[in-house]
């Protein structure tokens, strides 16, 4: 998979700012950007700085698991474990980084329990719709804030995305 510099270099920005967050956030990004290549990006950099570095990516299907899984063998990350929510809220983990994949499905009773069942370092969600209006978005502000953005409009206006 060859990555677009242009977009490899904005999905770059986005990690450098949730790095200056403490590595704390979510990357709340249009659908077609790339979050997903841009979370392997960061455990890629973390890993560069410690190796043994432990991570845990949570997603909501058994579909996004498959991709996920398929997606770190490209680019040849091992050791990183993949569950999906309802099998993740199920009992603790202790990891260095903390990938939420649509992590605005995260937010209901019993999901929403994973900010509890897991304690880490690092965490970075991912999203595309973020609703500020509910109010359960409160549990994700209080856990991992949104400190990055990229619109739909910046994603067409790139060529990132196609027209609909």
């Amino acid at each position: 998979m060859k990555l677009d510099p242009v977009r490899k270099a904005r999905q770059e920005q986005v990690i450098s700012t949730w790095e200056n967050a403490g590595c704390v956030g979510t990357a709340e990004c249009a659908t077609g950007f790339g979050k997903t290549i841009t979370a392997i990006l960061a455990i890629q950099k973390l890993r560069r700085q410690k190796a043994d570095m432990s991570v845990l990516v949570i997603v909501p299907t058994l579909f996004l698991q498959t991709q996920w899984q398929e997606r770190l063998e490209h680019f040849g990350i091992d050791d990183t474990t993949v569950l999906v929510i309802n099998t993740a809220v199920k009992m603790h983990h202790f990891v260095d980084m903390l990938v939420l994949d649509e992590i605005h499905q995260y937010t209901a009773e019993v999901f929403g329990q994973i900010f509890d069942r897991v304690s880490y370092a690092h965490i970075l969600g991912l999203t595309a719709t973020l609703r500020e209006d509910d109010p359960r978005t409160e549990l994700i502000n209080e856990n991992a804030p949104v400190v990055a953005t990229v619109t739909m409009k910046e994603a067409l206006d790139a060529g990132w995305v196609a027209p609909f």
